[in-house]
């Protein structure tokens, strides 16, 4: 594990990735917070299944501007190094007939990199107005698929 770098998409730049573990579970190994692996994963599994990429800052920022000149779609950075990463599979792999790449945040979240890239000033979404003066408290739950769902149930507005 290495330290983090300051970067435009800086969730996904960390030293040590929560979603590592997620990855060595799907595949049937197990990895503790520390970075011990316990059980190794099926790894040529992972080699079929997952495909990584690095993508610069540079990129990043090209990324979200030709989108957004091209399609009128507005990436936020996490969202721009998802969307290059699929063109860099494209690329190398192949066309398929379909393509999904999901964005991560709120591109309201960057406001200083979205203004400097297209001279657009965000506004907040609703949900993202006033978060630090929300309350709550954490909700304890059993690893039990019924019991979240339950809970989402009882509790989700709307």
């Amino acid at each position: 594990m290495s330290p983090s770098r300051a970067c435009l998409s800086n969730a996904m730049n960390v030293g040590h990735p929560s979603n590592l573990a997620r990855f060595f579970d799907l595949f049937g190994g197990t990895v503790d917070r520390n970075g011990v692996v316990h059980r190794s994963p099926d790894r040529k599994g992972m080699q079929r299944h997952i495909y990584s990429v690095s993508i610069t800052d540079g990129e990043t920022k090209r990324t979200i501007k030709r989108i957004y000149e091209t399609y009128g779609v507005l990436l936020e950075p996490h969202g721009a190094v998802s969307w290059r990463g699929m063109e860099d599979y494209l690329e190398k792999r192949g066309e398929f007939p379909l393509c999904i790449s999901l964005e991560t945040a709120h591109p309201a979240k960057f406001p200083k990199e979205i203004n400097e890239l297209l001279a657009i000033d965000l506004e907040l979404p609703q949900s993202m107005k006033d978060v630090d003066a929300r309350e709550g408290e954490p909700v304890f739950l059993d690893a039990d698929h019924d019991a979240f769902r339950t809970y989402l149930l009882e509790n989700l507005k709307g």
